[in-house]
C-alpha cells in the first residue's frame, strides 16, 4: 500500500516511516531513517546517514535491483527497501557499513597467524590508552627498520591505533600527525580505542572475530609484523560500533620495508573523551606516518584524516593502491618512495587476467580460460594497440600466465616471469631499477617492486595522468595483469578481454563478432574462439623466444581436456582451501574469493591469494563453461573449419578445402572432396582424407589414416599407427611407434620414424626410409629406393630395379625381381638379391649372401666379400620350381664347391651356376673354399 512521503530538514533528523510503502527523503544533516514495514525508499541525502532496521543483521539480505540500486530485504516478510545515500546500517545486534559496499570488496583481515582468533598468540590485555613494552623486531627485521634515517630495532604497539619508535603513547585525542612529536609513528587509525568491554559479535562481511582486542604476530613466512585491531570499541567501554583494521610491516632487507594499512570495517571515529557522542562527532580519527620532527617530506596523513564521513569510508573506497580499503607505502633507504606513475584514468574501464588464469573483460564478464599458448588479450580495431599473453600448463587442465607482450609504437615489449630479467624491450633483456622508468617511443614503462606499469601515451603523444595503463605483477613463474583503459581506446577493441563498449552482453565474442552462448560450451570456448584469438604466426607475435622456445612449442591444442571447478574438487581439499582463503583476508562470496580457492586447491600456492586480493572486484557476471561433450559436425560444400574438443568427435568436411581438427579423444575425421587438412590430435583417431591433395596428421595415439585419391601428405605422429596413402604420389611419415605404412599406387615417399614399422611401397617408384627400429619393408612393384635404417630389418625390394640400403643392424635384404643394388651396411646381414642383374655390397660385419635360384644369362656382382668373415648360402633345390640348382656328383662339400665353377677373372673370382654368373670382386678363386659355403 502506498505510504507517506516524509521529507527531512537541514538538521540531523530522526525520520520514521509507517507500515506502508513510504518514501523518506532526508536533507543535509547526519540523519537516522527508519522505514518500518513495507517496501520503502530511504534516501539519506547529504551528510552521514544511518538506516535503522528491527532485528539482527542475519535476518536481512542485501543486494542490487535492476537499476543497480542497493536494496535490503527482510527474509521473513519479503519487505524490500531501496537505499540511496545511506552510509550505515543499524541492526539490533550490530552497526555496519560493509554490507553497503556494492562489490563487497572491503579487504578482510589477514588471519591464520596462530592464537585462538587467528591473529597471533600475542595481544594487549583489555585496557584504555595502554601499550606494549618495547618489542624487539629483529627476529623479522634483521637489519632493523630504517625510518627517515634512523634505524630502529624495536617499537611499541599502542592501543589507540599506532606503533611508535621512541616511546609508548597513551594520547587518546587525535592530533595532526604532521606536527612535531619527537616520537616517530606509523598510525593506521589514531583515535580513543577502548577494549575494556567484552567480546562482541563480529562485524559482518569479513574476517574479524569479535575479540575486541589488539593482537600482533611475527609472520616469519611472509617476513611481516602484523598488528590487528579486531572489532575494537571506543571510550568509554562502548561496543555498539566497532572497527576492524590492520597494520602490516614487511621486511624488504637492509632496513627497507613496506607499510600497509588494511581497513575491513570502520564504524566509529571518536571516543567519548574526545568530544564524541556515540562514537561520532568531536575530534575525528587520523591516519598516516611521521618521523616526529615536523620536517617537510618526513610525514604523511591520509587525506581522509579529521573528516568524519571520509574516515568512515576508508573500508569502502580505494586506497592509494587502487584497491578498496588498502594503502601501501614503500620505505627505501630511509625515506618513503613516492610513486612516479601517472594517475589511473578517472573515466574508463578495467579488465584483468590473474590466477590460473581467470579473466575479467573490460565490461565485467568473468570467466576461466585454461588454454596453453599465446593469445590476444586486446587488439585495437583502428589502432596499433595490442596486448598478448602467454599461458603455460602447471598441472592437469590448469595453466597460468607466464608472460605478456605489447606493442609500444612499433616496438615489442615483453615481461616474462620465467626470466631473471623480466623486462625485454625489442628483444633485449632490460634492467629497470626499482621506482625507475624507461621511455619506449612516446610511451613509458615504470617499475615499483615486482610490478611493472606500462603507460600508453594518449592522443597528444605524451604520457600524462589518466592515460591508459597495464599493470603487470611478476610473481614466481607467473604474472597477473591489470588493465585500466581510458575512453580513447574503449569500444574500439577486440580479444579475450572484450571490446570495452559498456555492453557486457557482447563480450566473449569470436573475431567475426558472434557472441558465445552462455554458459559457454566447451567446444565453443576452446574451439574457434580460442583459434580466433591465438597468436598464430611469428609475424604476429610480440614475444621474444629463448633458445629452444617457439610460438608453436607453447601451443597445446588438446589443452585443457576437461573443466576443473570448485564442484569437481575433493570436498576435504575444497574446505581446506576455503579456510586458507579466509585466513588470507579474502571475502567469501565474491568471484575473487572463489577464484583463489580454486587456484590454491589445485596448486597449493598461497601466492594465488595475493592475485585475488590485488585485482579489482570488477566482475558483475561470472560465466561458467560446461563439461565437454562429443561433437558431430558436418561442413558444407565450401571451405570449412571444424574443430573437435576433448571427447570422441565425428567431423565430416564434405566439399571444399576443409580443415578438421579432432584434438582430444578418439575422433573420426572425414575430409571428402577438396584439398583438406586433417589433424587428429590426441587419441586413437580414424581419419579418411578422401579425394584431393590432403594433409593428414595423426598426432598422439594409435591412429588409422587413409589418404584416398590425390597426392597426400600423412604424418602418423606418436603411437602405433596404420596409414595407407591410396592412389596418388603420397608422402607418409610414421613417426614414433610401431607403424603400418602402405604407400599405395603411384610414386610414394615413406618414412617410418622410430619403432618397429611395417612398410609397403606397393605400386610405383617409391622412396622408403624406415628409420630406427626392427622394420619389415616391402618395396612392391616399381623402382624403389629403400633405406632400412638402424635396427634388425627385413626388406623385400619386390619387382623392379630397386636400390636397398640395410643400414646398421643385422638385416635380411631381398632384392626380388629385376636389377637391384643392395648394400647391407653395418651388421651381420643376410642378402638374397633374387632375380636380375644385381649389385651386392655386404658392408661391415659377417654377411651371408643367399642364392636360392639361378637364372641363365644373369650376372650378379658382390663388391666387398671379406674372406673368412662373409659367407655364401646356396640352396641345392630351387624353392620356387623344385628343380635342382646344383649337384655335387657324390663328392660332398668339395663337390658342391667344384660345381660352383669358380674361376679367376681380372675383376675377381667368378662363379657360374646354370648360366647365372656371380662375380666376387677383389678376391681370387683360390680364396673361396668349402669354409665359405653352406649348401642346403
Amino acid at each position: 500500500m502506498e505510504g507517506l512521503n516524509i521529507p527531512g530538514t537541514i538538521e540531523a533528523d530522526n525520520l520514521l516511516g509507517t507500515a506502508d510503502d513510504d518514501t523518506i527523503t532526508a536533507n543535509s544533516g547526519d540523519d537516522t531513517l527508519t522505514g518500518g514495514g513495507g517496501n520503502d525508499l530511504l534516501d539519506g541525502g547529504a551528510g552521514f546517514d544511518t538506516a535503522v532496521f528491527v532485528g539482527n543483521a542475519a535476518d536481512y539480505t542485501v543486494g542490487l535491483n535492476a537499476s543497480n540500486q542497493r536494496t535490503i530485504t527482510q527474509t521473513a516478510t519479503g519487505d524490500t527497501d531501496i537505499l540511496l545515500n545511506i552510509q550505515r546500517l543499524q541492526f539490533d545486534d550490530i552497526s555496519t557499513d560493509v554490507l553497503l559496499n556494492p562489490d563487497n570488496t572491503s579487504p578482510g583481515l589477514i588471519r591464520g597467524l596462530g592464537g585462538d582468533s587467528g591473529f597471533g598468540e600475542d595481544f594487549l590485555d583489555r585496557n584504555d590508552d595502554g601499550s606494549t613494552g618495547q618489542i624487539d623486531i629483529t627476529p623479522i627485521f634483521e637489519n632493523g627498520l630504517n625510518f627517515f634515517g634512523t634505524v630502529y630495532q624495536g617499537l611499541w604497539i599502542n592501543n589507540n591505533g599506532s606503533v611508535t619508535f621512541g616511546a609508548a603513547r597513551s594520547t587518546f585525542t587525535p592530533d595532526v600527525i604532521t606536527g612535531v612529536s619527537n616520537n616517530p609513528e606509523i598510525t593506521p587509525f589514531f583515535a580513543d580505542v577502548d577494549t575494556r568491554g567484552t567480546t562482541v559479535t563480529p562485524t559482518p562481511g569479513g574476517n574479524s572475530q569479535g575479540t575486541n582486542l589488539v593482537h600482533w604476530d611475527f609472520n616469519t613466512l611472509g617476513d611481516q609484523l602484523i598488528v590487528t585491531w579486531d572489532d575494537v570499541g571506543y571510550f568509554s567501554r562502548s561496543t555498539d560500533l566497532l572497527n576492524a583494521f590492520q597494520l602490516i610491516l614487511t621486511d624488504r632487507g637492509n632496513g627497507d620495508f613496506d607499510i600497509q594499512f588494511r581497513y575491513e570495517d570502520v564504524n566509529w571515529t571518536t571516543g567519548g573523551a574526545s568530544g564524541g557522542t556515540n562514537g561520532l562527532g568531536g575530534t575525528v580519527a587520523r591516519a598516516g606516518y611521521t618521523s616526529g620532527t615536523g620536517v617537510e617530506g618526513t610525514f604523511f596523513e591520509l587525506p581522509q584524516s579529521g573528516n568524519q564521513d571520509e574516515i568512515l569510508s576508508l573500508d569502502v573506497i580505494p586506497g592509494n593502491t587502487g584497491l578498496i580499503g588498502i594503502w601501501n607505502f614503500a620505505v627505501r633507504n630511509g625515506g618513503v618512495v613516492e610513486s612516479i606513475v601517472p594517475l589511473l584514468p578517472p573515466v574508463g574501464a578495467g579488465g584483468w587476467v590473474a590466477g590460473d588464469p581467470h579473466l575479467a573483460t573490460l565490461d565485467g564478464v568473468g570467466y576461466d580460460f585454461q588454454a596453453a599458448g599465446e593469445f590476444v588479450l586486446l587488439r585495437g580495431t583502428d589502432s596499433d594497440f595490442e596486448l598478448q599473453a602467454r599461458m603455460v600448463p602447471v598441472g592437469d587442465n590448469v595453466s597460468i600466465n607466464q608472460a605478456i607482450a605489447t606493442n609500444l609504437g612499433g616496438t615489442a615489449v615483453m615481461i616474462d616471469a620465467n626470466d631473471a630479467t623480466p623486462l625485454h624491450i625489442d628483444g633485449v633483456a632490460t634492467e629497470l631499477e626499482d621506482f625507475g622508468s624507461v621511455a619506449v617511443g612516446n610511451d613509458r614503462i615504470f617499475r615499483e617492486g615486482d610490478t611493472y606499469i606500462i603507460v600508453y601515451a594518449g592522443a597528444d603523444n605524451v604520457v600524462n595522468d589518466g592515460d591508459s595503463q597495464v599493470r603487470v605483477i611478476v610473481r614466481d613463474g607467473r604474472v597477473d595483469i591489470d588493465v585500466r583503459l581510458n575512453e580513447e581506446l574503449l569500444g574500439r577493441l577486440e580479444g579475450l578481454l572484450g571490446d570495452g563498449d559498456g555492453d557486457a552482453s557482447n563480450d566473449v565474442a569470436r573475431a567475426d563478432g558472434s557472441v558465445l552462448a552462455r554458459p559457454f560450451a566447451f567446444a565453443d570456448l576452446y574451439g574457434q574462439y580460442r583459434e580466433d584469438w591465438r597468436v598464430a604466426s611469428d609475424a604476429q607475435s610480440l614475444f621474444t623466444y629463448d633458445t629452444g622456445e617457439s610460438l608453436d612449442g607453447f601451443y597445446l591444442p588438446e589443452f585443457p581436456g576437461e573443466i576443473v571447478s570448485l564442484d569437481t574438487l575433493d570436498p576435504a581439499i575444497r574446505d581446506a582451501a576455503i579456510a586458507a582463503a579466509l585466513n588470507a583476508g579474502l571475502i567469501e562470496g565474491t568471484p575473487n574469493f572463489e577464484n583463489a580457492v580454486l587456484d590454491f586447491a589445485l596448486t597449493n600456492d598461497s601466492s594465488f591469494f595475493d592475485s585475488a586480493a590485488e585485482v579489482p572486484a570488477t566482475v558483475t557476471e561470472t560465466v561458467t563453461t560446461a563439461d565437454p561433450v562429443s561433437l558431430n559436425l558436418t561442413g558444407t560444400e565450401g571451405n570449412d573449419t571444424l574443430l573437435g574438443a576433448a571427447l570422441d568427435d565425428t567431423l565430416s568436411g564434405l566439399g571444399g578445402d576443409d580443415r578438421l581438427e579432432g584434438r582430444g579423444g578418439n575422433d573420426q575425421l572425414s575430409g571428402s572432396e577438396g584439398d583438406d587438412t586433417l589433424d587428429g590430435g590426441d587419441g586413437d583417431d580414424r581419419m579418411s582424407s578422401s579425394d584431393g591433395n590432403d594433409l593428414a596428421i595423426g598426432g598422439l595415439g594409435n591412429d588409422n589414416i587413409g589418404g584416398g585419391l590425390g597426392n597426400d601428405t600423412i604424418d602418423g605422429g606418436d603411437g602405433d599407427d596404420i596409414m595407407g596413402g591410396g592412389f596418388g604420389a603420397d608422402s607418409i611419415t610414421g613417426g614414433n611407434g610401431n607403424d603400418v605404412v602402405a604407400g599405395g599406387a603411384d610414386n610414394d615417399t615413406l618414412s617410418g620414424g622410430d619403432g618397429n614399422d611395417s612398410m609397403s611401397g606397393s605400386f610405383g617408384n617409391d622412396l622408403i626410409d624406415a628409420g630406427d627400429g626392427n622394420d619389415d619393408i616391402g618395396g612392391g612393384t616399381g623402382q624403389d629406393t629403400i633405406d632400412a635404417g638402424a635396427g634388425d630389418d627385413s626388406v623385400g625390394g619386390g619387382e623392379g630395379d630397386d636400390n636397398i640400403l640395410g643400414g646398421d643392424g643385422n638385416d635380411f635384404l631381398a632384392g626380388g625381381g629385376r636389377d637391384d643394388i643392395i648394400d647391407g651396411g653395418a651388421g651381420n646381414d643376410t642378402i638374397n638379391a633374387g632375380a636380375g642383374n644385381d649389385q651386392i655390397t655386404g658392408g661391415t660385419g659377417a654377411d651371408q649372401f643367399v642364392f636360392s635360384s639361378f637364372f641363365d644369362g644373369e650376372v650378379d656382382v658382390i663388391t666387398d666379400f671379406e674372406d673368412g668373415i662373409d659367407s655364401f648360402f646356396i640352396r641345392r633345390i630351387d624353392p620356387d620350381t623344385g628343380l635342382q640348382n646344383i649337384d655335387n656328383g657324390g663328392n660332398g662339400l668339395a663337390g658342391f664347391v667344384t660345381a660352383m665353377n669358380i674361376v679367376d677373372t681380372d675383376a675377381g673370382a667368378q662363379m657360374t651356376v646354370n648360366g647365372n654368373t656371380i662375380l666376387v670382386e677383389g678376391i681370387t678363386a683360390a680364396q673361396l673354399t668349402v669354409d665359405d659355403f653352406t649348401f642346403l
